[in-house]
């Protein structure tokens, strides 16, 4: 879900906000319609962390997008800060030992090559000629505190956007009614 591009879609159009959400969904729920289905022409299955599939009702849908959708949303984010939090726990460490202020125990074991992978892990990479000019590249611990804080606004805009078009169970019904007759 944090993966998600969501500049490849263009909210204003109706079939590519329905396209979004199905993919958001898509771990968590299954739509299906046939117009052979007695009654309502769309089912909707949740997918259960086994990936058994259960039918729900509308009902139950709207308690998903407006509590349980959310909920997982902020469990994620809350797992993304704290794997921030470790790195930048972690970089400290590092500094720390290596300018000599605390030194652990954790870091005292470590051979020499993995303080040398550490040290890759933690420094700039050489400067390389780009656009005219010598650049830093980025540490690979730069990349991946930046690569978190990216899932992180995507998550929270993915949340907003959840608000914006589920924030009414009108909404809801109009988001359903429109993957029954133009999306699937």
């Amino acid at each position: 879900m944090e993966d998600t591009n969501l500049k490849d879609y263009d909210l204003s159009y109706e079939i590519q906000y329905i396209q979004l959400f199905v993919e958001l969904l898509k771990p968590y729920i299954r739509f299906e319609t046939n117009p052979k289905f007695n009654g309502d022409k769309l089912k909707i299955y949740l997918i259960q962390s086994d990936k058994v599939e259960q039918q729900i009702k509308i009902k139950q849908f709207i308690y998903f997008i407006q509590l349980d959708f959310p909920r997982l949303i902020n469990t994620r984010i809350s797992r993304l800060l704290e794997e921030e939090k470790k790195e930048k726990d972690d970089h400290i460490e590092y500094i720390n030992h290596i300018t000599g202020r605390y030194v652990t125990q954790n870091l005292e074991v470590l051979s020499r090559e993995e303080m040398i992978a550490k040290k890759r892990y933690y420094s700039e990479n050489e400067k390389q000629y780009i656009n005219y000019r010598y650049q830093s590249l980025p540490s690979e611990y730069e990349l991946k505190l930046s690569g978190l804080n990216k899932k992180k606004t995507t998550l929270n805009s993915i949340s907003e956007l959840n608000k914006k078009y589920h924030g009414k169970i009108k909404e809801i019904h109009h988001f359903l009614e429109m993957i029954e007759n133009y999306y699937l």
